[in-house]
């Protein structure tokens, strides 16, 4: 975004310093922040402001008290907001894609992640006065090497957020972490077979 509109400034926020520190357009630069935290802008600050996929990293209630909130606060009258999650689910599972998604969802939720949380956001956003024009959209995209580069990349995420419960699932599915770790590759042949799909959703509105 900051190539292909040069005249606009933009500003990177993570919890960790995970942004490239070299290599980024001039228009460009990265902070560490929290948003649990507040965000260290001045209200009326952005024109456009936005987060993606943070779910897993947010406790469910801190939406609404948090997330929401500071985003709103540091757009300016006139701007907007948007965010951008994913539906937790995997769409058309085969068998090992089903037991992997179950586990994965009853994981967050012992964690106190809303796995359902893109069928409230337009009821969240909804709740506050200063916004208007809400709107939402979704879209399904195929996990698979046979697929695009996004189809790659969906595998690949897939994978990650598997492996990142490995210690957990190994134990919970009576394998050794080496025995869990082998199911991926039959999990990269099982979503090609089965034609497998994740949801993402879109959700904008502007600041009043």
């Amino acid at each position: 975004m900051a190539s292909e509109f040069p005249k606009c400034e933009f500003t990177g926020v993570d919890v960790v310093p995970v942004m490239p520190l070299t290599i980024k357009p001039k228009n460009t630069k990265f902070i560490e922040a929290n948003v649990l935290k507040g965000l260290p802008f001045p209200n009326d600050h952005f024109s456009f402001t936005y987060t993606r996929f943070l779910n897993c990293a947010i406790p469910s209630n801190n939406w609404t008290t948090h997330v929401i909130p500071e985003l709103i606060r540091v757009t300016k009258p006139g701007g907007y907001v948007e965010i951008m999650e994913w539906d937790i689910e995997i769409y058309n599972p085969g068998p090992l894609g089903r037991r992997l998604t179950d586990a994965l969802v009853e994981n967050v939720k012992s964690h106190n992640i809303d796995d359902k949380l893109p069928e409230k956001m337009v009821s969240y956003l909804q709740d506050y006065r200063n916004l208007r024009n809400i709107n939402h959209e979704f879209q399904d995209s195929p996990i698979g090497k046979h697929w695009d580069k996004i189809g790659t990349l969906a595998l690949n995420n897939s994978i990650y957020a598997f492996k990142c419960c490995e210690s957990k699932f190994s134990v919970e599915f009576g394998m050794t972490l080496e025995e869990y770790n082998a199911h991926f590759e039959h999990y990269a042949k099982e979503v090609d077979e089965f034609k497998s799909q994740i949801r993402t959703h879109r959700f904008w509105a502007e600041k009043i």
